[in-house]
């Protein structure tokens, strides 16, 4: 969407390097709008980085997306998406981006938030009324704002992580059910990195929203910001098409078993994304909403 607004995006403090995706600012650009180019052949630069990463064996191959204020100055593909068949990675390559979704979850329930059709300061227990945690854990006493900031002092893993990013057999009656048998963090209410939380918000925004997490974040994000070659659906990724999965050995790299379906893409870890949807959402970050 050119010139258009993404209202309230969160200014995120994290900069993103995951499997063989790489997003990265041009310095020097100051303003909604700048355009001023930096000096030098960066370009060439930046293709020469790349290669030397596939050539040292570092990995098969990755997507490098550069932004520029407001706008995508750069995008490539370089090594093999699949060391199996020699195919190439291409601009449009989906890569399966793994816990980048949950930058995607929780900006679409700030946006929910900040139109007033979601309370980041609300108890889960509005939007989760059947949710009977084990004390002293309480769905009364954990806010939305918990989850995203993952401090709502619940004991991260057990089988609700293991159902929904593995085996992706739940649903969402028998999710609730696992959550009461979860103790308290051995942390107590202090920031945990892990799945948990963000599994709970995906159930919140299904209930407040009326669909599915994924609708909500492709209509609240992907849809206005133009990720069009981003879905949390494996079935809409032609295997010919995706960066495949790979693991390194002493002889180098292998195939390996893509371990994703639909069933198992979930609210924490749910996303296959091109370098070029990717660097637009940083773009759209960066420079206030604005592409």
């Amino acid at each position: 969407m050119d010139h258009s607004t993404l209202r309230n995006p969160i200014r995120t403090r994290m900069t993103v390097a995951l499997l063989s995706i790489g997003m990265c600012a041009v310095p020097g650009a100051t303003g909604v709008h700048a355009q001023a180019v930096p000096s030098g052949d960066w370009r060439a630069d930046v293709a020469s980085f790349a290669n030397r990463i596939v050539t040292a064996g570092l990995a098969p191959g990755l997507g490098v997306a550069i932004t520029q204020g407001d706008r995508v100055a750069y995008a490539a593909g370089f090594g093999s998406a699949d060391m199996e068949s020699g195919r190439p990675v291409e601009v449009s390559t989906p890569f399966y981006i793994a816990s980048s979704t949950k930058s995607l979850t929780a900006l679409a329930a700030v946006l929910r938030a900040s139109r007033g059709a979601l309370d980041l300061h609300a108890p889960i227990s509005r939007y989760l009324p059947t949710l009977r945690l084990r004390p002293p854990l309480s769905a009364d006493f954990i806010t939305v704002e918990d989850l995203l900031t993952l401090t709502h002092g619940i004991d991260d893993g057990g089988p609700v992580v293991t159902r929904t990013a593995y085996t992706g057999d739940f649903t969402p009656e028998l999710l609730l059910q696992l959550l009461g048998q979860y103790p308290p963090s051995r942390s107590g209410r202090d920031f945990v990195y892990g799945n948990l939380g963000y599994n709970i918000l995906g159930m919140v925004l299904e209930t407040n929203a009326g669909a599915g997490w994924k609708e909500v974040v492709n209509q609240e994000v992907m849809r206005p910001v133009g990720m069009s070659g981003t879905t949390a659906y494996v079935s809409r990724v032609a295997p010919q098409q995706m960066a495949q999965p790979h693991a390194g050995t002493p002889e180098g790299f292998r195939r390996i078993v893509l371990g994703k379906a639909d069933a198992n893409m979930h609210a924490a870890g749910g996303h296959f994304a091109t370098p070029r949807d990717l660097a637009r959402y940083v773009a759209a970050q960066q420079s206030g909403g604005m592409l």
